[in-house]
């Protein structure tokens, strides 16, 4: 994935603008017809969005958060922009900490007021070695060891847990008026979501959706993995 970082206006630096390159999506419906053909290889599809995975906050702090984002979303047309679930949205099972995303839903209701159009892509918030030496998920979601370097077990992944923590997480966003479009259940951390993980994790996902638990709350399209390479 290539990823060009722009210059924004008023030594804006927190918010990138970004170019994502040849993303691979399990289904995509944008305002332009995009054709994929099986059996051909190498397609590519460019998408222009920004990224907010880990600078929302930072908008909240500037003196003219508003006048940023009329800037960002007015002038230049943003289709997508990427925003963050995090761990710490339930570190202990059954005691959610839905505040956690105040300002990101905030700064989303914001981007919403300006451009409704704007379409939100929902990843894991991570590094490459996910929190350092610790796990980049809960660990009633994860629980096994390598978290930066050593022994990982992909087995010890709880599918039907994590397919829960990201239902919640969608309801959230979609009763706070800020809908996920797109989702990425997998990230950089191929060890312990391989493409088994990540498919059983989708379906249950997409059946508790069905649920009416979750009654209203649309389905995302599912792009995945977010990885890197």
């Amino acid at each position: 994935m290539n990823i060009k970082q722009g210059v924004l206006k008023k030594g804006l630096s927190n918010i990138a603008v970004i170019l994502i390159g040849a993303l691979s999506f399990y289904s995509l419906h944008a305002q332009s017809a995009i054709e994929l053909h099986a059996g051909e290889l190498k397609q590519k599809i460019d998408i222009v969005g920004g990224d907010m995975e880990r600078s929302a906050n930072f908008l909240l702090q500037a003196s003219n958060p508003d006048e940023i984002i009329d800037w960002y979303f007015s002038d230049m047309v943003m289709p997508y922009m990427r925003v963050v679930f995090d761990k710490k949205q339930e570190l202990i099972e059954g005691a959610p900490n839905f505040g956690f995303y105040s300002k990101q839903i905030e700064v989303m209701q914001k981007i919403k007021a300006v451009n409704p159009d704007v379409k939100f892509w929902a990843t894991l918030k991570t590094d490459y070695d996910g929190y350092g030496k610790n796990n980049n998920m809960p660990d009633w979601i994860y629980t096994g060891n390598g978290y930066n370097g050593g022994s990982y077990n992909s087995t010890l992944f709880k599918a039907d847990k994590y397919a829960g923590f990201l239902a919640d997480y969608l309801k959230l966003m979609h009763e706070s008026g800020v809908k996920i479009d797109i989702i990425s259940v997998s990230k950089e951390w191929m060890q312990v979501m391989p493409a088994r993980n990540e498919y059983n994790t989708i379906n249950q996902l997409k059946q508790l959706l069905a649920t009416e638990a979750y009654k209203g709350v649309p389905v995302p399209e599912f792009n995945g993995p977010a990885a890197w390479g």
